[in-house]
């Protein structure tokens, strides 16, 4: 009997890796060699690896970043190189000729370029080029109407990165407005700059722009309710936002049918739910809880609270914010460590600890990303094993995918990425 694709791609992990390798697992777009014998089909060129299984190329490059969509993933390498792969040409980067790669190719149109953050949509993807450059490329919109997420000023698809040059000084090639920041929804994309603004473009339906706006070809300023909001981070999911400021409050807006934005029952009655405009996201148990991590998945969002605690909505599940009480009542933890990231993917959470181990848990929704070896859920936070001695410098959930970057693990929790000026 001929092994299954997530068996036939199976390997242990070494005992420890170089820093900077990945290991990866789920059922999207790994980039990845099919292992021999199995037939290369155009709807999955790569593999499905339900446990972690070392990334069986770019072994000669260290990976600084890493991300997925549903259909195709991108990796950072030291040196600031961009390497694409998938099977939608809309994500590639690599010109309109080419419609699939089933393994990472580098993205020429940025050799140039020292990349230091990647983000991939449905149909378009973002990098940001040292000294907060932003470059989009892939699907545009129709001529007329929806879209318009590559922040070009129109609906016209681009094959290769090209830089967003709203963000640059009037008949210069500098920046006026540094990008530190970028995701990417299914039809639309955000920014953060260096001045805790956020941004927002693309197709506007149900409040993805977070001004009421119905599209945007260009990059326009979040208008939040508060005047003075600075914010320290985003995260995009599918079809909604998320920036936490300075203050540790996070906000939201965009679509809200399966309770990812948080607000409660009453704020999300049938799928139809949305928020245009950005509210602070409320019940959270502890009083005065800061938070200081965010992240975004599919129709999910999780948060890190400055205490420790790890609070988790969305996927009709919960609607407003929920304790995962298991790492103190279970003491899944061990003494002395903390959670210092949290990540979210396709049906999927994840915390990253200050010893560089990964806890998962969530439905599954049929992708994998928890990496327990089912499809499933598992909805229990569990430690992901089969590691070896490696240890996590960072923590990816994204599309129906995960991945881990061996390293250092953080020692504290995330810092705000910008050194703001109104920041005491």
């Amino acid at each position: 009997m001929a092994a299954s694709p997530a068996r036939a791609m199976s390997a242990a992990v070494p005992e420890a890796l170089e820093f900077g390798k990945a290991i990866v697992w789920g059922k999207g777009s790994l980039g990845m060699r099919p292992s021999e014998g199995m037939q290369r089909q155009l709807e999955n060129l790569s593999v499905a690896p339900l446990k972690p299984t070392p990334l069986n190329t770019l072994t000669d490059q260290r990976i600084t970043d890493m991300t997925f969509s549903l259909t195709g993933g991108a990796a950072v390498t030291e040196g600031g190189k961009l390497w694409t792969w998938g099977t939608n040409k809309h994500v590639l980067g690599l010109g309109g000729k080419v419609v699939s790669v089933p393994v990472p190719r580098p993205v020429k149109a940025l050799a140039d370029t020292n990349v230091v953050q990647v983000a991939l949509g449905d149909k378009h993807g973002a990098a940001i080029g040292e000294g907060g450059f932003l470059f989009t490329w892939g699907y545009g919109g129709f001529p007329f109407w929806r879209q318009g997420a590559l922040g070009h000023g129109d609906r016209v698809d681009q094959p290769q990165p090209a830089v967003v040059e709203a963000f640059l000084e009037e008949d210069s090639d500098e920046p006026k407005t540094r990008v530190v920041q970028v995701g990417c929804g299914a039809e639309h994309m955000a920014a953060l700059d260096d001045e805790g603004n956020v941004w927002a473009w693309g197709e506007g339906e149900s409040g993805l722009l977070g001004s009421g706006m119905f599209a945007a070809s260009l990059p326009r300023l979040v208008d939040f309710e508060e005047e003075g909001i600075k914010c320290s981070r985003i995260a995009v999911g599918a079809g909604f936002t998320l920036a936490l400021d300075v203050d540790g409050r996070v906000w939201c807006w965009g679509r809200n049918g399966h309770g990812q934005l948080g607000l409660g029952e009453d704020a999300a009655v049938d799928i139809q739910s949305s928020e245009s405009i950005p509210s602070v996201v409320p019940h959270f148990p502890a009083d005065e809880e800061a938070i200081v991590d965010i992240a975004a998945g599919g129709r999910c969002s999780i948060a890190l609270g400055k205490s420790g605690r790890v609070y988790c909505w969305g996927d009709r599940i919960h609607m407003r914010p929920f304790h995962v009480s298991h790492f103190t009542d279970n003491a899944l933890l061990n003494e002395g460590e903390i959670i210092v990231r949290v990540a979210a993917g396709h049906g999927a959470f994840g915390v990253l600890t200050s010893e560089g181990r990964i806890f998962t848990f969530g439905n599954g929704s049929f992708s994998g990303a928890t990496g327990q070896g089912v499809t499933s859920g598992a909805m229990t936070p569990a430690i992901l094993s089969g590691l070896g001695e490696n240890s996590a410098a960072q923590l990816i959930l994204a599309g129906k995918s995960g991945a881990m970057i061996t390293g250092s693990p953080p020692s504290a929790v995330r810092a705000p990425l910008v050194p703001f000026s109104a920041r005491s």
